[in-house]
């Protein structure tokens, strides 16, 4: 189409962040998002239920401790985050797609449906490494 001023056709949705096209896979492509929607919060039901219970409360006893305490504890909540979110993720990638879609479409459903739904529903149940982020922070910074 030409761009109105000097009759040079613009191109767009091409080269390296050329997206896939849906024709005649919006269903399939919609009922996989779903499924890695559901999958991923359970999923990460399960693991922030798991972490509950492998890592301190953020409570008072935890606020009284040293702050070489409390930084470890962070540090190590949020490395076991990465990498249980990766393998997690790298591994689940062998079944996503469950219905097919073009391989070009592949990458979208696990990258736009599933690591963000993990990530998220895994704060959700967490519920307290947040308030321990902040209070670490605050402790370091604004000290």
């Amino acid at each position: 189409m030409p761009d109105g001023l000097s009759g040079h056709v613009i191109m767009k949705n091409v080269g390296l962040n050329h997206i896939p096209s849906v024709k005649g896979q919006q269903l399939n492509l919609t009922l996989n998002l779903v499924f890695v929607a559901v999958f991923y919060v359970f999923l990460g039901a399960a693991v922030s239920y798991l972490f509950f219970h492998i890592f301190p409360s953020y409570d008072e006893t935890w606020k009284k401790s040293s702050f070489a305490y409390q930084l470890l504890d962070v540090s190590a909540e949020v490395s076991a985050i990465v990498v249980v979110a990766f393998w997690l993720t790298y591994f689940v990638n062998i079944w996503i797609p469950v219905l097919h879609v073009s391989p070009g479409l592949e990458h979208y459903v696990e990258s736009f449906g599933g690591q963000m739904i993990f990530i998220y529903a895994m704060f959700i149940f967490l519920g307290t490494l947040d308030d321990k982020l902040v209070y670490v922070f605050k402790q370091s910074l604004w000290k």
